[in-house]
């Protein structure tokens, strides 16, 4: 078990570098244009980080989770952490479409916070899409032009750039925790079941490839198990056991795509030692077989 998890972690870590994160930064920018005709403007995929993507031209259908954005030019979406998504270019063919995409993982917020303002981060890595929507430069100015001011950075190096892309996310997330987060009536001891939470969350991300117990995340969260449950469901939307297999399965799309492991063996490394039911819990979140998005997948992310 120790040995497969330590595969899983070592594997899982490449993967994320090459994902999302370049000359060490927690953070990556990239800039993308759809030809026209090209009906798929973004796979199906979901990632730890939290990412914005700005639509410079164009038309998107957006799809996170369950929920449908329809966007238009110079306008914003929110991806919060470990939720699905996709995009559909519904331009008609007009021109295809254009958009740029910031993905940032907590350590660009937190990671800089006081003791005094935790309260600002104890839940940033469990916000829901639920009651978000989309940002455009007529009610959201602050947001956008901080946008605009990170994919300026798009081809600064690191020193020249990462305290500025810094600086505008944190004042990003200030609007999104005025609107979607802040509650005036909020007590010390939500606050602390939110932190506890978090902990479990971590603690599922770092160990996702072992047999974890619902006693073993409720006493990381110093919640009652109960209650833990309830807590969970209620931040992150999903039951414990759910969010794990999301996990596990996010990580397999990561292998499929960056490795040649055999799917046998990627399954074993994500946890699960029955490969039916793998291929079953796979088809039921990516809508398709592992080799499918194999598939499908490697070509297309491998040729930016």
């Amino acid at each position: 078990m120790v040995v497969r998890a330590e595969k899983a972690r070592n594997i899982s870590k490449y993967s994320e570098a090459v994902l999302h994160m370049t000359d060490s930064r927690p953070y990556s920018i990239h800039h993308t244009k759809i030809e026209p005709g090209t009906k798929t403007a973004l796979y199906l995929h979901c990632h730890n980080e939290m990412e914005f993507l700005f639509l410079l031209n164009g038309e998107l259908e957006f799809h996170i989770e369950d929920s449908v954005y329809m966007m238009r030019s110079n306008q914003a979406v929110f991806i919060p952490p470990n939720h699905i998504h996709y995009a559909l270019d519904v331009s008609g063919g007009k021109g295809g479409c254009e958009y740029y995409a910031v993905v940032f993982s907590s350590e660009m917020l937190s990671g800089s916070a006081l003791t005094q303002y935790a309260d600002y981060f104890s839940a940033i890595g469990l916000v829901s899409n639920g009651g978000l929507r989309i940002f455009d430069e007529k009610k959201d100015a602050t947001i956008i032009s901080a946008l605009n001011m990170i994919f300026s950075c798009i081809d600064k190096p690191a020193v020249k750039s990462e305290l500025l892309v810094r600086g505008q996310l944190l004042t990003i997330w200030q609007e999104i925790y005025n609107e979607f987060l802040y509650s005036p009536d909020a007590t010390a001891g939500s606050v602390s079941s939110a932190v506890g939470i978090q902990k479990a969350v971590e603690f599922i991300c770092e160990n996702f490839a072992e047999d974890i117990s619902l006693t073993t995340l409720a006493e990381t969260a110093g919640l009652s198990e109960g209650h833990f449950c309830r807590k969970f469901k209620g931040i992150t939307g999903f039951s414990p056991f759910e969010f794990i297999n999301r996990q596990r399965i996010m990580r397999a799309c990561e292998l499929l795509v960056y490795t040649d492991e055999r799917i046998a063996d990627i399954a074993t490394c994500c946890g699960y030692n029955n490969i039916s039911y793998f291929n079953r819990t796979f088809n039921k979140y990516m809508r398709e077989t592992p080799k499918q998005y194999r598939n499908q997948r490697k070509d297309q992310v491998m040729s930016k």
